[in-house]
């Protein structure tokens, strides 16, 4: 049986049998002084990075510089985590059409793309109420933001299990010159960083034609620079023969 758990953001857990493969490990704001939230992420000695932005990076040498895993990440993250506390034992550094099998998983690396933040998005942003209520941790993103870099290195993970296909994809952008796996079961898609989410959908649904999309990242994980994305308008956007599912925070779903 094949099951996925999100735990906010883009951190996205696959489990089958007692194999279990991470993507983007990150402790959401109200969880950050919750020691038991942490063991979620503990399970799991295969870790996989989409891009080398802080929602995406910024808490693995919390949670992981004492333990035995493997972090798999393209070049940006792979020479700052060795800066911090890891070893080359623990790191895997990416390149394109990488494979690798765990357990049942068969992970593929694809090239892909960033979503570009519009005017918008980063002027309401910036004025936001959340500026001074979150002032303080605003000024640890902050921090972050300066040594977690997506360098144009942002990629998504075709998986194959038990003839189950799977996208997903850290960010709302494709790269043009890729060809992507069409059809797939499952397409999980980071929903933010536009203020005209819904046309930016429908585009990638044209190139991957998934039977069905999960959302993940449209919650607000980082405030003040994330937010609550309205989501209520996205089934009349989705075409009727697309299943459309949206998890709860660490609440197990099975595909």
């Amino acid at each position: 049986m094949l099951k996925l758990i999100w735990y906010g953001t883009n951190s996205i857990k696959l489990i089958y049998n007692n194999n279990s493969i991470l993507f983007d490990p990150f402790i959401r704001y109200e969880k950050r002084n919750d020691g038991n939230f942490y063991k979620n992420f503990y399970d799991t000695k295969n870790i996989f990075i989409t891009h080398g932005h802080i929602d995406h990076t910024m808490d693995l040498d919390m949670l992981y510089s004492d333990k035995n895993v493997k972090i798999h990440t393209t070049k940006s993250p792979y020479k700052r985590l060795l800066k911090d506390k890891f070893t080359k034992s623990n790191l895997v550094m990416l390149k394109h059409n990488d494979s690798f099998n765990v357990g049942s998983f068969n992970v593929k690396v694809l090239k892909s793309k960033h979503i570009k933040f519009d005017l918008k998005l980063i002027v309401n942003t910036l004025f936001s109420k959340d500026v001074i209520k979150y002032h303080d941790y605003l000024k640890i993103l902050i921090k972050n933001n300066f040594k977690c870099r997506e360098k144009n290195e942002t990629v998504l993970y075709f998986i194959s299990v038990n003839k189950v296909r799977i996208i997903l994809a850290g960010s709302m952008a494709l790269d043009k010159k890729i060809t992507y796996p069409k059809n797939v079961d499952y397409l999980i898609l980071a929903y933010q960083g536009r203020s005209d989410l819904d046309k930016k959908i429908v585009n990638i649904i044209k190139v991957i034609k998934p039977k069905n999309i999960i959302l993940t990242h449209f919650d607000n994980s980082f405030p003040p620079i994330s937010k609550n994305v309205n989501i209520s308008n996205l089934r009349n956007v989705i075409p009727s023969n697309i299943g459309l599912i949206i998890p709860e925070y660490e609440k197990e779903i099975v595909l």
